[in-house]
């Protein structure tokens, strides 16, 4: 199956993909945190170690996080350990 890819860049809109002429546009922007969260970048930076290891840890549990859809955020008390 051959899938055709385009983006739109409509200033007013944002940066879009679109999978197919038909389909609906998805965003690309990432979400904000949710207020008071942070993003597996931040706890990265404030380490300062990879992304890759904050997402180590939370997959082997070990960094509770919550879950806003499909994306990732640490409260900060987590973090501070």
């Amino acid at each position: 199956m051959r899938l055709s890819f385009f983006v739109n860049l409509n200033p007013l809109q944002g940066t879009q993909i679109m999978t197919r002429k038909n389909q609906t546009p998805r965003r690309t922007n990432n979400p904000q945190p949710a207020e008071g969260l942070l993003t597996a970048r931040q706890v990265a930076e404030n380490w300062q170690v990879s992304e890759r290891t904050v997402r180590r840890l939370i997959a082997d549990g070990r960094l509770r996080v919550v879950r806003v859809g499909r994306a990732v955020r640490i409260p900060p008390e987590a973090s501070a350990t």
